[in-house]
């Protein structure tokens, strides 16, 4: 390989989770990955990585990853495709969590609700959101930005108050959509955070650190230490505000892969990053976690 200028591989340069940069072969020259393609697992990389990996360094990487693109039918950078659906198709439940998001210039305020029913082509009949233990005042005409979410698909529509009643209980109606956006997050998306954590290593020592994206399968942790090596575990620790409540979540991640840098890729800070994969998330704790990724992924997207 080495007199065809190929340079090898090793395992803990690929990081799991995250675009390739150059594309995979094995050790016969066999093209295993193009450059933009995602290994998820590292048994996945195990399994790739019997023959040995090799790269090309000559291959220009951006061709590479258009290609790639192309063969999966969305963008490189892409984290989501877009479909819409009539709001009866997706067969909402009675009693479903929904969110309301101001839509005034400055209202960065989103409300929790719950779907109490709706008539096709009428009204969409929500409960009056509130906001410590009081219920907020919502006027007729307010404009909102209505999201929820199921399975893998991230919904959104725009609507109005067009009434708001305290008779025979607090309810919103609001207009119906005459289409309802969903945004079907790629397997492995990760989203951009800056969310400070601690991390506590497999001998117990904590270490403070930042979360600079996530995915509902891991993570890329940046300390100005390293704090484990791969394979160890490390048991995390951060709080994500959801709805206008705190959420405190303690996900246990495995280290796939270890490296530095100086703030200059990526826009990730300086220090050593580490590569994370879930492997323990508390059952508990699993909708907090696929709500934020989904809604930090939500506001990278062109939102309605």
């Amino acid at each position: 390989m080495g007199d065809l200028g190929f340079m090898p591989v090793r395992k803990c340069d690929v990081a799991l989770g995250r675009p390739l940069p150059y594309s995979l072969y094995d050790g016969d020259r066999v093209l295993l990955l193009r450059a933009g393609c995602i290994v998820e697992t590292q048994n996945q990389l195990d399994k790739l990585s019997e023959k040995g990996l090799y790269r090309n360094p000559s291959a220009p990487v951006a061709r590479d990853r258009r290609d790639a693109a192309e063969s999966a039918g969305e963008s490189a950078a892409g984290t989501v495709r877009e479909s819409h659906f009539a709001l009866d198709e997706i067969k909402l439940a009675i009693g479903e969590h929904l969110q309301l998001q101001g839509m005034a210039d400055g209202d960065a305020l989103r409300y929790a609700v719950k779907l109490i029913g709706y008539c096709k082509g009428k009204s969409v009949i929500v409960s009056t959101p509130t906001v410590d233990n009081k219920f907020a005042f919502i006027r007729d005409g307010q404009s909102f930005v209505v999201r929820f979410f199921r399975g893998k698909v991230a919904y959104a529509f725009a609507t109005s108050v067009f009434k708001s009643t305290n008779v025979p209980y607090p309810h919103l109606h609001l207009t119906y959509p005459s289409t309802v956006r969903g945004l079907v997050v790629r397997r492995g998306a990760r989203a951009r955070v800056n969310i400070i954590a601690a991390a506590v290593d497999a001998r117990g020592k904590s270490h403070a650190a930042t979360l600079c994206d996530l995915s509902t399968g891991g993570g890329m942790l940046v300390g100005n230490v390293q704090m484990g090596e791969v394979g160890e575990t490390l048991t995390l620790k951060f709080r994500a505000m959801l709805n206008g409540q705190e959420h405190y979540l303690h996900p246990v991640a495995a280290i796939r892969n270890i490296g530095t840098g100086d703030g200059s890729a990526e826009g990730l800070p300086a220090g050593f990053h580490h590569g994370l994969q879930f492997v323990e998330v508390p059952p508990s704790e699993t909708l907090a976690l696929t709500t934020l990724v989904y809604e930090k992924l939500l506001q990278e997207s062109a939102e309605i």
